[in-house]
């Protein structure tokens, strides 16, 4: 019976594998076939440890980085290109509603 922290080699623990299994997953992975089972099993076991280990170090990696902190990022207003677009669009907001609000009151339906 297999225990808590037995590893696992397609979806099976370690130790219910037979000699034939162990030789075919060491053989795999390029490593020697040569022992008992006990041998085949420590050895398979250094493998699954490194393999884990590896496989945990490059998620690590690859994870995305943190968010800027709200200090480090520059608001719009701080570039004076973006300043002077935000000041045209505003401006130009302002005469569409001023020129929209004109529009309602001529083209209002009778009551």
């Amino acid at each position: 019976m297999p225990d808590k922290l037995d590893l696992l080699v397609n979806g099976r623990p370690l130790s219910e594998l037979k000699v034939v299994e162990l030789k075919d997953e060491l053989g795999k992975r390029g490593l020697s076939k040569i022992g008992n089972k006990t041998t085949l099993c420590d050895r398979m076991k250094g493998v699954l440890v490194e393999e884990a280990a590896a496989k945990a170090k490059s998620e690590q990696e690859t994870r995305p980085t943190a968010s800027p902190r709200k200090e480090d990022v520059v608001p719009p207003a701080a570039n004076p290109i973006v300043a002077e677009y935000l000041a045209v669009q505003q401006a130009a907001l302002e005469e569409a509603r001023k020129n929209a609000g004109g529009w309602k009151q001529i083209h209002r339906k009778p009551v």
